[in-house]
């Protein structure tokens, strides 16, 4: 945030203690303690600067007022720093507080009657705009722009927790609270010439309490989201995972039924080279010449005979076992061949295993083409 969400506070005159407060900058109201009137601040004008100390980023804020109106000629005024929830009296008169007073000029870190006079830096009245600027735990005051440059170190509290508080005697005391516009003091003036600092960017300035719970809520917001995304995608995988387990099996069962298909085709293979070699046989026994059958017997002319019917015979037995084959289902092995699958024109099923394919994979079993129609025929 780099200024206040609200530019000014319209004042506040003391008429009613209960109900005269400042809400506009988020003020929690005065409160009558020992004839005393606080308003305390939830908030500083922020920059979006930190100061650059020994290669660190100290966080840097500011705040700043004009007194408008004071009744009393001398009143007991005071700007400062304090713990939230202050409500003891002056500000810098008690524990964990410092306060800049009006009366006398001195500033007071924790104690009320001591006048250290170190801490002198001069009165103010109605008229005069004061500031408090706060770097890491050294706490500087301002007058009309003009800053005193002894630090105060913050003691006994966490300097990050201060907030900015305002304590008066006079019920009628006004003030109006400044915008960055506004300013009397240049900040980043007094912090490079006079401090001789350096300022650097701030990515992640301090911020208000409803911004960190707003950022808490967005996160939890956005962790929700990442969750619910997280398991829509498991969901997601799970399926493809499910469906991907079915095509290894699918695949697992049509490789052991093109194993046991192989190796009936070996067997048959074997049984061939057999046959082949028992032709060669007989061609060998046929090869001869016509004088060597002129010289034959009856008897060993009908021998021959009988051998070239019963070669015959087997060839075409060989032949008829062969088309048989080709025309067995490639599925079951068993039966003819009698069902041809659209659009690819696969003859090579059975009608009983052409069901099977057609309410499994729908897939041809020779090219994998995806079965939109089956004939049925008769061979």
């Amino acid at each position: 945030m780099t200024r206040l969400d609200v530019q000014f506070c319209k004042g506040f005159v003391q008429t009613n203690v209960q109900n005269v407060y400042c809400t506009d900058v988020g003020g929690k109201g005065l409160k009558n303690n020992n004839d005393r009137f606080i308003l305390q601040f939830n908030q500083y004008y922020q920059k979006g600067l930190m100061v650059k100390n020994q290669e660190k980023g100290i966080p840097m804020r500011y705040f700043e007022i004009f007194i408008q109106h004071v009744s009393e000629k001398k009143p007991i005024f005071a700007i400062g720093l304090a713990k939230p929830n202050y409500d003891r009296g002056m500000v810098g008169w008690y524990d964990e507080s410092i306060g800049y007073h009006a009366d006398d000029g001195y500033v007071f870190h924790n104690v009320g009657n001591q006048h250290n006079t170190e801490n002198l830096i001069g009165l103010y009245s109605f008229g005069d705009s004061v500031g408090v600027l706060l770097i890491g735990s050294k706490a500087y005051f301002t007058k009309n722009g003009v800053a005193n440059t002894k630090a105060f170190e913050l003691k006994n509290y966490a300097h990050e927790q201060y907030l900015p508080t305002l304590s008066s005697s006079d019920s009628d005391t006004t003030i109006k609270v400044l915008s960055p516009s506004e300013f009397k003091f240049n900040i980043d003036k007094f912090i490079k010439e006079d401090l001789k600092l350096e300022l650097i960017e701030n990515e992640t300035p301090q911020r208000s309490v409803n911004d960190s719970a707003n950022d808490m809520l967005n996160h939890c917001d956005g962790l929700k989201k990442l969750i619910l995304d997280v398991i829509e995608q498991q969901s997601v995988n799970d399926s493809l995972q499910k469906q991907k387990d079915t095509e290894i099996q699918k695949l697992k069962i049509e490789i052991t039924e093109l194993q046991s298909s192989n190796e009936k085709l070996k067997q048959q293979h074997e049984i061939t080279l057999k046959e082949n070699e028992k032709l060669r046989d007989v061609k060998t026994r046929l090869a001869l010449n016509q004088q060597d059958i002129n010289n034959l017997s009856l008897e060993q002319l009908k021998e021959l005979s009988r051998i070239l019917l019963d070669t015959q015979n087997t060839i075409h037995s060989k032949e008829k076992d062969l088309l048989d084959v080709e025309l067995l289902c490639v599925v079951c092995q068993d039966k003819r061949k009698n069902t041809l699958f659209l659009p690819c024109k696969h003859l090579c099923v059975c009608a009983e295993c052409a069901e099977s394919v057609k309410s499994t994979g729908k897939q041809c079993p020779v090219c994998r083409t995806v079965i939109s129609d089956s004939i049925q025929t008769h061979l």
